[in-house]
C-alpha cells in the first residue's frame, strides 16, 4: 500500500519552520521613558516617549544560564532526532526517540510560551514556533495512528 502523507518531510519542515523562527523575536516590551531618561511601565505622563524591547533568542543568550539553554533546545531538539532517524542503525534507539517526540514537542511549546508571555507580549518568533511545533506534532500523531491501525489490520500487500 502507497503512503498517503509523508510525515519525515512535513517533520523536516517543521523543523526548519523553527529553525526560522529563531531569527524572529519572541517577545517584546512596551516601556515609555520621559525627558529625563524615567521609566514608566503605565500610565505615562504625556511627554514620555513609548519604546519598544523586542526580545531575540540569540542576542540574549547566556552560556552560564540553564534558561538560555533550555530555550535554545526548545528551538532546536527536532534536528539530532531527524538525523539520527535518517543516519541511525539501531531500530530500538529510533522507536524510543519516537516515543519521546511528544514530550519534547509538549515541553518545547510550554518553555516557549512561558518565555513569551512572562510580562511581555509574544511576537512572531513565539508564534512560529508553536505552530511548527504543531505541525510536527500533527505529524507524530499521523503516525501514531497509522502504526495503530497496522497492529490492528495489518497492510496486505
Amino acid at each position: 500500500m502507497k503512503k498517503i502523507i509523508n510525515t519525515s518531510r512535513i517533520k523536516i519542515v517543521a523543523a526548519f519552520l523553527l529553525l526560522i523562527s529563531l531569527a524572529l523575536p519572541l517577545s517584546s516590551c512596551t516601556l515609555y521613558v520621559d525627558l529625563e531618561g524615567k521609566t514608566f511601565y503605565k500610565a505615562p505622563p504625556t511627554d514620555a516617549q513609548r519604546t519598544t524591547d523586542y526580545f531575540y533568542v540569540w542576542t540574549e543568550f547566556d552560556a552560564k544560564n540553564l534558561g538560555s539553554w533550555l530555550l535554545i533546545t526548545c528551538f532546536l531538539w527536532p534536528i539530532p532526532i531527524l538525523i539520527y532517524k535518517y543516519g541511525g542503525k539501531r531500530k530500538r534507539v529510533n522507536q524510543i526517540l519516537w516515543v519521546v517526540e511528544p514530550l519534547l514537542i509538549s515541553s518545547s511549546v510550554y518553555y516557549i510560551v512561558i518565555c513569551a508571555t512572562f510580562f511581555s507580549t509574544p511576537e512572531a518568533g513565539a508564534d512560529l514556533a508553536v505552530t511548527a511545533n504543531g505541525i510536527y506534532g500533527m505529524a507524530w500523531l499521523w503516525e501514531a495512528i497509522i502504526k495503530y491501525k497496522h497492529k490492528i489490520r495489518p497492510l496486505t500487500t
